[in-house]
């Protein structure tokens, strides 16, 4: 019993240093990652940076996670971000940013729309439950008839 005792106590130890080894390594990596990405950060150009910022705002924006409105002030902030000299990439944000207003605008309708076809459908509904009950009482009110039931 004492062996057997012993080894068990041994086994927790192991193990939970095993655990406190494992917590261990798994922040020295996370201390790793976070360094590399630092370094890659600091080595992208203010383009490269400008370009992955609009990158992930469209793919917020495809996510509906923003809105157009937010998207438009994000893309302008990140583009007063650019250096001076680039004259080019600022265009360009300006050029799409024209072509998302216009975008923007269809894809409110195309809402709009949608909505209007559900409140719609939603009418159809409604009435075709009023049919349907309406139908219900007429049969009812045939099959009393043809019984006798209502004084005829």
């Amino acid at each position: 019993n004492r062996v057997r005792d012993a080894m068990e106590a041994v086994a927790r130890m192991t193990g939970w240093m095993g655990d406190r080894a494992a917590a261990e390594a798994e922040r020295a990596q996370e201390q790793i990652a976070a360094s590399a990405k630092s370094v890659f950060e600091s080595t992208r150009t203010s383009q490269e940076r400008f370009a992955e910022r609009i990158r992930e705002l469209g793919n917020l924006l495809g996510r509906q996670l923003i809105d157009w409105d937010t998207y438009r002030r994000a893309v302008k902030s990140a583009m007063d971000a650019l250096p001076a000299g680039a004259a080019g990439a600022r265009r360009t944000v300006e050029q799409l940013g024209a072509g998302q207003n216009v975008a923007s605008e269809r894809m409110s309708a195309m809402f709009a729309i949608r909505e209007e076809n559900l409140r719609k459908r939603d009418e159809d509904k409604e009435k075709t439950a009023e049919l349907k009950h309406l139908a219900s009482m007429d049969h009812n009110i045939a099959r009393l008839l043809s019984e006798g039931g209502l004084g005829a």
